[in-house]
């Protein structure tokens, strides 16, 4: 096609930052070897070609680009192949790192009932891919570091010490970065430390 047939995603962002662009697609012969993604960020536009012929059915990294999170950012995926055949727009994807790898922590309703002991919980879902949840119960306002480890001890993920008041709280855990196997969480506080082991499958 010429370019104008098109499908466009408009990402919310929460916060101006330098984002990696993941795209998702079906592979098959009868795909494009071609197919242009347009990325639209802080006034610039590039254009990726992909083969959708390959590497289908996974995130595909695209590119890293920086984006102010203005509502003209965008990503297109257009017709404007040069070999006749099917484009593909299934899903696209933004990944940043400039917080962390957690990527939302979310207040649950039952955090208004100030809980009788600290807890961890297993993470849900268990096997997870790629990420998961984790619940975990303050019965003080703390400070409270998480952090991942591999089977042989090394953290592959540090987030820091996070001040959290008294109540439920959750956490979800982006691992798409990581491989197949299992990991210990650890969540420590200024008077508990509790770990759980999860299985990530890819």
């Amino acid at each position: 096609g010429d370019g104008s047939k098109y499908y466009e995603f408009i990402p919310i962002l929460k916060t101006p930052a330098e984002y990696e662009v993941y795209g998702w697609w079906v592979a098959s012969s009868n795909r494009s070897k071609d197919t242009p993604f347009i990325i639209n960020h802080e006034g610039v536009s590039d254009t990726v070609r992909v083969d959708q012929s390959i590497n289908g059915s996974s995130w595909q990294l695209i590119g890293k680009y920086s984006f102010d999170g203005s509502p003209n950012e965008s990503v297109f995926i257009t017709n404007g192949a040069t070999t006749q055949t099917l484009v593909v727009a299934d899903a696209v994807r933004f990944v940043t790192y400039d917080t962390s790898m957690v990527t939302g922590i979310n207040e649950i309703a039952a955090n208004k009932i100030v809980p009788e002991q600290f807890s961890l919980s297993q993470n849900y879902p268990n096997p997870f891919n790629p990420s998961t949840k984790i619940e975990f119960s303050l019965v003080k306002n703390d400070v409270v570091n998480f952090k991942v480890y591999n089977l042989i001890g090394q953290v592959v993920y540090d987030a820091g010490d996070v001040y959290y008041s008294a109540g439920i709280h959750s956490i979800r855990f982006d691992g798409f970065k990581l491989g197949t196997g299992i990991y210990f969480y650890t969540l420590s506080t200024s008077s508990f430390t509790q770990t759980r082991a999860m299985h990530l499958i890819k």
